[in-house]
C-alpha cells in the first residue's frame, strides 16, 4: 500500500494543477476566503515556494536534484516499510508523492504550476500547490516521529 500512496498523491497533484490552469486561465483569480485564500496561477521555474525561480539555478540541475531526492526518499520508504514503521512510511510517501508531482510537471512543462495563494493582513505566503502541501506535511511527520515514539517518563 505504501508504494501506491505517492503515485495517487502525484496524480491528485497533477490533476489539480491541470484544472487550476484551465479554470484560472478563464476566470483569473478566484477568491475562496476573502482576504485570506485565493486561487491564482503562478508559473514556478524554481523549487518549492518559488525559491531559485529567477534563473539562479539551471532547470536541468533542479530536475537532476529532484530525481536524486526522490530516489533517496524511495530507499528510505522501502526500509521503513520493511521495519513496519507506519508513521515514517506515511511521511516518506507524502514527500515522494509531492516530489513526483512537481518532477513530472517540471519534466513535461519545464515549470511547475502553483495556484494556492494565502494572505493574512500584510503577510503574503509564497504561492504553492498540493505537491508542496504533501511535502510539507511529510516533513512535519518526520520531525513529529521522535515525539510520538517517546514513552512516559522520558524513557
Amino acid at each position: 500500500m505504501w508504494y501506491l500512496v505517492p503515485v495517487v498523491l502525484a496524480a491528485l497533484d497533477l490533476v489539480s494543477k491541470y484544472y487550476a490552469r484551465i479554470i484560472l486561465s478563464k476566470t483569473g483569480t478566484i477568491e475562496v476566503v476573502p482576504g485570506i485564500l485565493h486561487f491564482i496561477i503562478v508559473e514556478n521555474r524554481g523549487v518549492a515556494f518559488g525559491l531559485f525561480g529567477k534563473g539562479d539555478v539551471s532547470p536541468k540541475f533542479i530536475i537532476a536534484f529532484s530525481i536524486i531526492f526522490s530516489l533517496f526518499f524511495f530507499l528510505l520508504l522501502v526500509e521503513e516499510v520493511k521495519r513496519g514503521e507506519r508513521l515514517l512510511s506515511l511521511s516518506y510517501s507524502l514527500i515522494l508523492g509531492g516530489a513526483f508531482g512537481n518532477l513530472a510537471e517540471r519534466i513535461v512543462r519545464g515549470r511547475v504550476t502553483d495556484f494556492i495563494d494565502l494572505h493574512y493582513k500584510t503577510y503574503h505566503w509564497p504561492t504553492f500547490n498540493l505537491a508542496d502541501v504533501f511535502i510539507t506535511i511529510g516533513i512535519a511527520l518526520f520531525f513529529l516521529k521522535p515525539l510520538v515514539g517517546r514513552k512516559k517518563g522520558g524513557e
